[in-house]
């Protein structure tokens, strides 16, 4: 049997697929259940005006639920240019045989380990001590080791202080001085809420001091009918965490009952090429009218 291999414009064209089959799922549900979808830019005039962008029109509603997510926040070194998010990362023309990967957290050991796992030299650079801060310090150290065993390179303790493009590939110039060069370079060093251009202010919606967007237990702004949930808030951002947020949301909104949202049991998962789960247990107090996260 010959052994196995995978070619990468193949994966990339089965990931579109299935990303449009997943679409038009979703976009069927939410036609069958009566919504109407509108593909434009809005910008928000006041607490229950929506301006779109494409064609000018208004819309009035009673409520507005913001869920905006965020996006990678890259910094600014020189070469900025040159470095991929995990945006793109699914995108490459072709298949990146030698790849740097700047971050410590969830995207960055995840995609090391795809990379890597797909058969692609990695070098996972981190400014802390030790990969995935925050995380059970037992946990992070044997990750670490059952990494680097599979050829994953991590260097911490020092950043990405430059990228040059070669006709070679990309060099970049760490902060201890070292040089190296890979294919491509790729930063997972955090995200920011989208917050910006589309008429907070004139909603009289207030940031928290995370940088999201301000809200309480029910996910409600300081504008009394705007509400936020998912990334934008800056709070869990975990998909079944915002997914949880929404259903709170609804059930305040149009439910007739008052759900509060609580995030203090919430479990997550980080799919490394060694996946583990932590739960973390911080004094919930759940009522009959609680959401809790579960991811």
């Amino acid at each position: 049997m010959p052994p196995p291999s995978f070619d990468w414009p193949t994966l990339i064209a089965n990931k579109d697929r299935e990303i449009a089959r997943l679409e038009a799922a979703y976009v069927a549900g939410l036609e069958g259940a009566g919504v109407k979808i509108v593909r434009s830019r809005a910008v928000l005039e006041g607490a229950h005006d929506v301006r779109l962008l494409d064609g000018g029109a208004a819309i009035r509603a009673r409520h507005v639920l913001i869920a905006t997510g965020a996006r990678p926040a890259n910094g600014s070194i020189p070469g900025i240019e040159h470095v991929i998010s995990s945006n793109e990362a699914f995108h490459l023309p072709e298949f990146p045989s030698r790849i740097l990967i700047q971050g410590g957290g969830y995207i960055a050991v995840e995609f090391a380990c795809i990379f890597a796992g797909l058969g692609a030299d990695v070098t996972l650079i981190y400014r802390g001590e030790n990969i995935l801060r925050g995380f059970d310090d037992e946990v992070r150290s044997h990750l670490r080791v059952e990494l680097e065993k599979t050829g994953i390179r991590i260097l911490t303790g020092r950043t990405v202080a430059a990228v040059e493009k070669r006709a070679t590939g990309m060099r970049s110039q760490l902060s201890d001085g070292r040089a190296i060069e890979t294919d491509r370079v790729m930063f997972a060093i955090g995200r920011r809420p989208n917050v910006a251009s589309f008429g907070l202010e004139a909603a009289g919606i207030k940031l928290a001091e995370n940088g999201g967007i301000a809200v309480d237990g029910y996910s409600l702004t300081s504008a009394p009918n705007v509400y936020a949930i998912g990334d934008v808030t800056n709070r869990v951002n975990l998909t079944p965490v915002a997914i949880r947020e929404g259903h709170a949301f609804a059930d305040s909104a149009f439910g007739k009952k008052a759900c509060r949202f609580d995030s203090s049991n919430c479990r997550t998962g980080v799919f490394s090429g060694r996946e583990f789960g932590p739960v973390a247990l911080r004094g919930l107090k759940a009522g009959p009218n609680t959401f809790a996260a579960a991811a």
